[in-house]
C-alpha cells in the first residue's frame, strides 16, 4: 500500500519525536516542552511541502 503524503509527513514527525526520546509524535505532543513540539510540527509541515509540493499544515504556502 502506497502511503499518502500526509502519512509520510506523520512518519517524519514520529521520527523526530523518537530522536528526542518519545514513543511517537502523539506522545511528544502531550509533553510540556513547547520547543520540541514546535520542532516536530515544523518537520511535519516541511514534509507536507516536500511530499505534496503545495502547502503546509499550517496553511502557509511556500
Amino acid at each position: 500500500m502506497k502511503l499518502s503524503y500526509i502519512d509520510k509527513a506523520h512518519q517524519v514527525a514520529n521520527e523526530v519525536a523518537r530522536k528526542f526520546g518519545f514513543d511517537d509524535y502523539k506522545h511528544l505532543n502531550q509533553s510540556n516542552d513547547e520547543t520540541l513540539k514546535q520542532l516536530a510540527r515544523n518537520a511535519f509541515d516541511e514534509s507536507l511541502y516536500d511530499f505534496n509540493g503545495e502547502c503546509c499544515a499550517n496553511g502557509v504556502k511556500k
